[in-house]
């Protein structure tokens, strides 16, 4: 396991968040994962 930077969600934190996030249902897949989109979120945020 890698060490996550400081506005990356640990292992841990992101098992008890992951069920808040929708299935993917229809339409194109997503390029990138919810994990992935939540940790830009939270750099955009970091300030």
């Amino acid at each position: 396991m890698t060490t996550p930077k400081r506005y990356e969600l640990e292992d841990e934190q992101w098992a008890r968040i992951v069920n808040f996030f929708p299935a993917y249902c229809t339409g194109r897949p997503a390029k990138m994962d919810n994990r992935t989109v939540f940790n830009a979120i939270l750099w955009v945020m970091h300030a």
